[in-house]
């Protein structure tokens, strides 16, 4: 007894050709879907980086506007802090030249003034007199004055050469006034 084993074969073979044919189509199948995933993910990822870059380049802009508004704000108190020191010298400006005008126009002729310095309301002058009654004369002009009050002589001393008196050194302090009759509080010194 023989057995054919072809048709057998053959219907095998058929079913295998279908099972492969099957396969490729779900492989297809798979490999597209996985495609089409990796596509949609990375479409995703691109458009929360664009969103994401967009953020943060409003960020920067918001921030260089806070800074620059704090710029100008900063500057904006620095001015209001500078517009009484302004004010106020420009006030005193006033009396500056008063001050020195009423120096220049009382000093008798004789006196030699070597250094004017100025510590808050007080003018501390120090120079050279010919003789005592000219100090007297200037501390009785500068008392006249309307920019002056109180003048105090601290120190007199006889300058001697060779044994002889030629005048006297003198220390003087003086207090001046504000344009309200308060007295001044700024520290200058001029000599």
């Amino acid at each position: 007894m023989a057995f054919s084993f072809l048709p057998w074969r053959e219907d095998e073979k058929q079913s295998q050709k279908k099972q492969f044919t099957i396969l490729g189509i779900v492989g297809g199948i798979l490999l597209l879907s996985a495609f089409s995933l990796h596509w949609s993910i990375d479409a995703q990822i691109s458009a929360q980086q664009q969103q994401q870059r967009f953020v943060e380049e409003e960020i920067l802009a918001t921030e260089l506007k806070i800074n620059a508004l704090y710029v100008q704000h900063s500057s904006r108190e620095h001015a209001r802090e500078l517009i009484p020191l302004i004010e106020t010298l420009q006030a005193s400006r006033v009396k500056v030249i008063d001050i020195f005008e009423g120096l220049s126009n009382n000093i008798p002729s004789g006196i030699y003034l070597d250094s004017l310095i100025r510590n808050g309301s007080q003018l501390i002058l120090v120079g050279v007199s010919e003789s005592a009654l000219e100090i007297s004369q200037f501390m009785k002009l500068l008392s006249a004055h309307s920019a002056f009050k109180e003048p105090l002589l601290v120190e007199t001393q006889a300058i001697q050469d060779n044994a002889a008196a030629h005048g006297l050194r003198f220390h003087l302090t003086v207090k001046t006034f504000s344009e309200e009759g308060k007295e001044e509080t700024h520290d200058t010194a001029v000599k």
